[in-house]
């Protein structure tokens, strides 16, 4: 069988000495890499514009500014000196008590308006009900006692009532029902019931008086004299009419 040999390859000194020293410039600008908001600048400025103030950090370092027009105040007037101050320190007062956010990326400082984070509340929300019937009930009041704080119910009964803190005390009331008072412990949706408010009216007796039975017995000699006056061929029209106004006279009172 024939035999392999085996073959040393050298490696030539220079090209591993050239090796060497490319891997530690990589290493050290890796390093760098992300070190860039550690570099330290020394700045001056006195009444300047904003807009200034970023050209001359771009000018005096490798940094460049990336944003939006409609995001920052360029004609904002600062003044301020900083002497090998490391360039997130800079940033920080450049940009002291505006809405404004910095972001480094490489060489790249990207500037963003800063959204307003809304308060944290609670969330109650539920549903009302006459207790009744169970239809829901529409407008009713919600709200926290002692507070003025509070809500409406939609259409279906529904709500949604944002709160400070927990426990509350939550009040619930409508113009027909029974109001309704809840403590509220922690988050929860809830169901809520309201009891009908009950009118109760006197009751009204109704009694026939002396003119109720004057009315009735004029009733009875209208139909009387109806009954005689039917025959229209004997008596005319005039006879009727005169008839039925003696018949029908109305008789004096006396006190």
């Amino acid at each position: 069988m024939r035999k392999v040999k085996n073959f040393n390859y050298k490696l030539d000194l220079k090209v591993a000495v050239a090796l060497l020293f490319f891997a530690i410039n990589f290493v050290n600008a890796d390093n760098n890499f992300f070190k860039t908001e550690n570099v330290k600048i020394s700045i001056s400025l006195n009444n300047e514009f904003v807009s200034n103030a970023l050209s001359e950090i771009e000018l005096i370092t490798n940094f460049k500014f990336f944003y939006k027009n409609e995001d920052i105040d360029l004609e904002r007037r600062v003044t301020f000196k900083a002497v090998e101050e490391p360039i997130n320190s800079v940033l920080f007062r450049l940009f002291e008590d505006i809405d404004l956010t910095f972001k480094i990326v490489k060489e790249r400082i990207i500037l963003k308006k800063e959204i307003p984070v809304k308060n944290n509340k609670i969330q109650i929300q539920g549903k009302i009900a006459d207790a009744t019937t169970g239809a829901p009930i529409t407008y009713a009041n919600i709200e926290v006692f002692g507070s003025l704080i509070g809500t409406s119910s939609n259409e279906l009964g529904e709500f949604i009532l944002e709160v400070d803190s927990l426990p509350a005390t939550i009040v619930f009331s409508h113009l027909n029902y029974e109001k309704k008072t809840i403590e509220i412990s922690q988050f929860s949706t809830i169901n809520v019931l309201l009891t009908p408010l009950v009118n109760n009216l006197n009751e009204v007796m109704l009694s026939s008086g002396k003119r109720d039975d004057y009315a009735f017995e004029l009733a009875e000699k209208a139909l009387s004299t109806m009954r005689k006056l039917s025959d229209k061929k004997k008596y005319g029209k005039h006879f009727i009419d005169k008839n039925l106004k003696t018949e029908m006279s109305t008789p004096n009172f006396q006190k």
